[in-house]
């Protein structure tokens, strides 16, 4: 895109293989400058994109979608002990071991379609680590997880593919694809009060209902991580879908 019109495709599914990648600005001459700006997506997507747009679902890659202008970000100010975050907010790590430590986005959801992907950098040593929304309770912070009362939310756990909610458990559809997935994503639907989760670009299942969500002050998405070294990345940014 270039001021806001698209110029056509760069590149598609045949050159972007799996794997990582990262944007990136090559100067020449003496003097060029680039400033990167946190700006609204343009209002039409390329169907092209959705080869390589990758973890996006495609189910909601499909939809028109707005660009929310934030970006996942855990709240340093709102995380239990033990937690590390990285100078921009985006990673949060486990430096002790053995007890759940919670990691709360920065932002509330109290209305919208909003969805986010986490990249699982270190499982740790048992896998335990476990991505979901709460109300944001402070007895989420420490010791606890998403889905253990008396937090109101629901939370996915990559050790066993089961998910939490109200301080219960139970496995989810493909507990194979959870326990193995380098990319969770969650699609909160605050008018219905669903919350599904999604494993590296594919549909799991739904974590929760509207007879789980049942806070009226809205939620965070929040990670848990209980072995020392265990990492996750928000990834993108925030689209509510449509």
């Amino acid at each position: 895109f270039a001021d806001g019109i698209s110029l056509g495709q760069a590149a598609g599914a045949t050159t972007l293989r799996a794997g990582r990648y990262y944007p990136v600005v090559s100067l020449y001459e003496m003097g060029q400058s680039f400033l990167s700006n946190n700006v609204e997506a343009p209002p039409q997507v390329p169907e092209a994109l959705d080869d390589f747009a990758l973890p996006l679902p495609r189910t909601i890659s499909n939809q028109r979608r707005t660009t929310s202008l934030h970006r996942p970000r855990f709240d340093p100010l709102h995380h239990g002990y033990g937690i590390a975050h990285s100078n921009d907010s985006h990673c949060a790590t486990t430096t002790t071991n053995g007890v759940w430590r919670c990691s709360y986005d920065s932002k509330c959801i109290t209305t919208g379609s909003w969805f986010w992907t986490f990249e699982i950098l270190c499982h740790g040593t048992s896998g335990n680590i476990m991505i979901g929304i709460s109300d944001g309770g402070a007895t989420c912070l420490s010791g606890a997880y998403p889905g253990q009362a008396p937090c109101k939310g629901a939370s996915l756990n990559l050790a066993n593919g089961h998910r939490y909610y109200s301080n219960t458990n139970a496995a989810m559809p493909n507990v194979e694809a959870a326990k193995h997935a380098n990319h969770i994503g969650l699609h909160l639907d605050m008018t219905t009060k669903v919350l599904n989760v999604y494993c590296d670009g594919s549909l799991l299942g739904t974590l929760a209902g509207p007879d789980v969500l049942t806070s009226t002050g809205g939620y965070y998405p929040v990670v848990s991580l209980h072995d020392i070294g265990a990492s996750v990345l928000a990834e993108h940014q925030a689209f509510p879908a449509e």
